[in-house]
């Protein structure tokens, strides 16, 4: 690529890239956005909620390493999309979701049934999708900060996290932190190197700016 090629600049960086989709990958994974969270403030415990969808392991894990980072600074709740609650607690002060991404977004049962005739064993989710919870989620008396995150295999179009804060934000949710990427190598994973710590790292930030929201 030449740098008459390269039309969108990292302003953190000298890189050029052709793509805006590619600038914004490499800017969520190396100069991912300050969050007001580097000084922890005392103050109330922050209430979690983390609901996440997976097909292969790959969501879950990444769900399951958010979860363990905010717990160093919150009460946690990790929950299925399947089992997850039809509306939030009022006292919620973070609602944290992610999913795979499925063509170019959020998954829909066509797409879940494609993941189910690739699967060499039974999917994590096998009922409703993060999608269907979304749309029919009651969030009535309650208005917690929001954060997304999804899998997906670097420098493939389209975001299941950023599909999902569009949907959260049209509900007048307020957000904690950018939609965020983790990448696999392939499909069915694993994820690439390094992601599992990096899904950890992120969830301490995101406890650190609930508690000094909260405070």
């Amino acid at each position: 690529m030449t740098a008459n090629d390269a039309s969108h600049h990292c302003p953190s960086c000298e890189a050029r890239f052709a793509f805006r989709t590619e600038l914004e990958d490499h800017r969520a994974v190396d100069h991912p956005r300050p969050l007001e969270d580097d000084i922890a403030s005392p103050g109330p415990v922050p209430q979690v909620l983390v609901v996440f969808e997976s097909m292969f392991g790959n969501t879950r894990i990444v769900a399951e390493s958010v979860a363990a980072g905010l717990a160093s600074g919150a009460k946690v709740d990790l929950v299925e999309v399947g089992d997850a609650p039809m509306s939030l607690d009022p006292g919620l002060d973070l609602l944290v979701v992610g999913a795979p991404t499925h063509a170019f977004g959020l998954s829909r049962p066509e797409t879940r049934a494609e993941a189910a005739e690739e699967a060499t064993a039974p999917l994590v989710s096998q009922g409703r999708g993060l999608r269907e919870w979304l749309e029919q989620l009651d969030c009535d008396g309650a208005q917690p900060q929001v954060a997304t995150f999804d899998t997906r295999v670097r420098h493939v179009p389209g975001s299941a996290a950023r599909a999902a804060m569009r949907m959260l934000r049209r509900r007048g949710l307020g957000t904690a932190d950018d939609p965020t990427s983790f990448w696999v190598k392939g499909k069915p994973g694993p994820l690439a190197a390094g992601e599992q710590e990096r899904a950890e790292r992120w969830g301490e930030r995101l406890a650190r700016s609930a508690r000094r929201q909260g405070g």
